[in-house]
């Protein structure tokens, strides 16, 4: 089998938390993010990202994710953001009354907020290959 020329070889090109940050929060809007608590499965959902690049990921009236999630690591990963992929790490905790205004603004009006979490991200890193 031939060896990939330099040309066809992937290269990796990174976003800084603060570039992630600009990504994701402009403008704002609804993100389809990938939630993974721990060992459970991951789950594709519905989000909103603060000002301050923490995570909002109302749940409607299943209060699931809220109860196996709280106060645990949570990672949430953006796939195909602006061509990126985009993830971050943080600690989960129950929505607030701000969080529900937040997500109401930016999510379709069937949505509902009733529970959910709201992810402290610790970091966000992201990259994608770039074919040089």
């Amino acid at each position: 089998m031939d060896s990939p020329t330099p040309s066809q070889t992937p290269s990796w090109q990174t976003l800084s938390h603060q570039q992630c940050l600009g990504v994701i929060t402009r403008p704002p809007r609804g993100h389809m993010v990938v939630v993974t608590v721990a060992d459970a499965a991951a789950l594709a959902l519905l989000c909103v990202v603060s000002p301050g690049g923490d995570v909002v990921v109302p749940t409607g009236t299943d209060p699931r994710l809220e109860r196996l999630a709280h106060g645990k690591p949570v990672t949430v990963e953006f796939p195909e953001e602006a061509g990126y992929t985009i993830t971050g790490v943080g600690l989960a905790c129950p929505l607030r009354y701000e969080d529900r205004v937040l997500a109401r603004a930016a999510l379709p009006r069937w949505h509902t907020f009733d529970h959910g979490i709201r992810v402290l991200v610790a970091r966000l890193t992201g990259n994608r290959a770039v074919r040089r």
